[in-house]
């Protein structure tokens, strides 16, 4: 039998060896279509995870990019999450204007065209568009504005991000005396295995995420991290316990923890975009009358344009829905952001980095590789501390005796 999604109950007879098909109600049938429509509305977000270089921008700037956009049209992501609203009004410009071309024709008993409620009048329902057409055009550039501000800020988070990440290791690569490079080890893994653990908890759809923090990690950090309540939290107070279990001088101590503190800010910033949507009332009132207003246009285009109602309707529905469909898209912004590009972006400048000081220390040629976890033995030391992150807990490479 079919599982139950999405709260929807399906039931379905399978297959028998007698080769009776499978039998679904129209509510089941109904209930199918809306969560495969949803699945695939979810996988085209996929699509706008985008990372520009040289060459894309050129593209970009393609002379012939309108035609090229317009040919392309019907493989848009966009258009096809907007088909069935789109759809819908469609037929109500079919409805509309069939029957106010069926009404010329005497087709239509006169009774029934005066049974009509009076919205579905053409005087009445110009006045209604003409009255309120500002009205929508706020509605709509106030919610596509709340939007992209969300984007931007969750985009100037993660670049935050990689660029705090990027001055930590050049700080602790620094700062930290050569003796102690299990240390500068253990302090890049950590900032490796924070970006991928808040890229997971902001995009949780993505499996291999927990294969790569599981490379990064020895048996007993996972089990530490995976009994943590708060993992990308729980990896900042890993952070904090490495530098303060290093003897450095407190000026240097004051740096590396400041940039420590910028991760907290990232962290709490995303959590708060995630979290606090545009307010509900104000987008199911947008909802609701830009639904409306689109389903009483065919009614004052209907006794104008006669047929070719039905291809206005529709070419306006595809425009002002996929204005709307990108505020819907932008408003949750880490579905649609490269978080995974940037976390490897991060995870190659580290790593190299680290590769390159490994090389210099030990004279020989550096290869770009994961630093190795710390061994078992010497994680519970380091991970027995109060977990509060002020560092009084014994490090791991102290346990070693290093």
């Amino acid at each position: 039998s079919l599982s139950t999604v999405r709260g929807c109950s399906l039931r379905s007879h399978a297959r028998s060896a007698y080769g009776h098909p499978t039998q679904l109600s129209l509510a089941q049938g109904r209930c199918v279509a809306r969560v495969v429509a949803q699945a695939v509305a979810e996988e085209s977000r996929k699509s706008f995870r985008n990372v520009y270089d040289y060459r894309r921008w050129q593209h970009h700037r393609n002379p012939y990019r309108l035609i090229a956009k317009f040919l392309s049209t019907p493989k848009s992501n966009i258009y096809k999450n907007i088909i069935p609203s789109v759809v819908w009004v469609t037929g109500m410009a079919t409805f509309a204007a069939l029957f106010d071309y069926l009404g010329d024709l005497g087709l239509i008993p006169a009774n029934l065209l005066s049974a009509l409620p009076t919205m579905l009048g053409e005087a009445a329902s110009n006045a209604f568009l003409a009255q309120t057409a500002v009205a929508l055009s706020l509605l709509l550039v106030f919610r596509t504005n709340s939007a992209y501000a969300r984007w931007d800020e969750a985009r100037k988070m993660w670049a935050g991000l990689l660029q705090r990440s990027r001055d930590l290791l050049r700080q602790a690569d620094t700062l930290m005396p050569n003796e102690y490079w299990p240390a500068k080890s253990a302090f890049a893994r950590w900032t490796i295995v924070f970006a991928y653990l808040l890229h997971m908890q902001l995009q949780p759809d993505d499996a291999r995420l927990e294969g790569k923090v599981a490379e990064l990690l020895g048996p007993a950090e996972r089990k530490m991290l995976d009994e943590s309540e708060h993992k990308p939290t729980k990896a900042i107070h890993m952070l904090s316990q490495i530098v303060a279990s290093t003897p450095l001088p407190p000026a240097h101590h004051w740096q590396l923890n400041s940039n420590i503190t910028q991760l907290h800010d990232v962290l709490g910033n995303c959590e708060r975009i995630l979290t606090t949507p545009i307010p509900v009332a104000y987008t199911r009132h947008t909802s609701f009358f830009f639904f409306l207003w689109l389903n009483v246009l065919p009614f004052a285009l209907a006794d104008g344009c006669g047929l070719f109602t039905i291809p206005a309707c529709f070419a306006i529905a595809v425009v002002v829905c996929g204005i709307d469909e990108i505020g819907i898209q932008c408003e949750e912004p880490f579905g649609v952001l490269p978080l995974t590009d940037i976390c490897q972006e991060l995870e190659f400048d580290v790593v190299s980095t680290l590769a390159l000081e490994q090389g210099r220390l030990s004279g020989g040629p550096a290869g770009v590789q994961v630093p190795e976890p710390v061994q078992d033995s010497a994680v519970p030391h380091a991970v027995h501390g109060n977990g509060n992150g002020n560092g009084n807990g014994t490090a791991a490479w102290r346990a070693e005796g290093l």
